[in-house]
């Protein structure tokens, strides 16, 4: 069993299959609009683009990522201790994530208390 995989609940991967088709769908739409006349709309073109070569990149790489030690992702000394992320604003993600539908978009991630922040760093 590979320890990066957690279990997720049928409900949440439903959640998360919509999620994840209806922005594709919406990117696809997007290039189908956008791609005629790229001058008229080039945010949807440029957001579009970005979400089918991010699905195609994460199709590729997926099982090759999954097979790789988890050694390798530990965290530096230098993060360890959390300062680096208090100061980025690890905090903020946390309340977008927890607040919004992002949250859909990887539905392993439960964050109930401030020890879940390393849960959400490993994912």
């Amino acid at each position: 069993m590979n320890a990066w995989r957690t279990t997720i609940d049928s409900r949440s991967h439903a959640r998360w299959l919509l999620t994840a088709g209806v922005l594709s769908i919406l990117a696809m739409v997007g290039m189908v609009v956008a791609v005629p006349d790229v001058d008229r709309h080039p945010v949807i073109f440029a957001f579009s683009l970005t979400w089918v070569i991010g699905g195609f990149v994460g199709l590729a790489t997926q099982s090759f990522l999954l097979r790789l030690d988890p050694w390798r992702f530990r965290f530096a000394w230098w993060e360890r201790e959390g300062g680096i992320y208090r100061y980025a604003g690890v905090e903020a993600f946390r309340w977008l994530l927890r607040k919004t539908p992002l949250a859909w978009l990887n539905p392993a991630v439960r964050m109930t208390r401030q020890a879940d922040l390393e849960n959400l760093l490993r994912q």
